[in-house]
């Protein structure tokens, strides 16, 4: 799939759908499609999901993304108050100042690249 657009990658793939959705705690491909779009790139997004679920981020993959995106997950508990978009480092050592957020970050970079190649995207 050559798309590079999260809605129609997602779509299209049935089981990436399903394995972000799991990562995410997204419940369903809409919800998914709309926390995916608020992301630079499709990457940054599977990126983000892996790290949420490799370190347990405190809020989980919704406060990894507020703090990336500047906006509220679908299905939050509480709307993203941030106003200062991080990288996906800045925000794991954000949100985790135990982790290594560089070595974190390069290792979900990794996963991530590994799962779109897995799903044929």
């Amino acid at each position: 799939m050559a798309s590079t657009d999260p809605g129609s990658v997602l779509e299209h793939n049935s089981n990436l759908a399903t394995k972000l959705e799991t990562l995410t705690g997204a419940t369903n491909l809409t919800d998914l499609k709309t926390d995916a779009s608020a992301f630079k790139n499709f990457g940054q997004f599977v990126a983000a999901a892996h790290v949420s679920k490799n370190l347990n981020i405190p809020g989980g993959f919704a406060a990894l993304m507020c703090d990336m995106t500047g906006k509220t997950a679908v299905g939050a508990t509480s709307p993203c108050t941030n106003t200062t978009k991080m990288s996906l480092g800045k925000a794991i050592q954000t949100l985790d100042p135990q982790a290594d957020a560089k070595t974190e970050a390069q290792k979900a970079t990794k996963q991530a690249n590994q799962t779109i190649k897995e799903s044929g995207s």
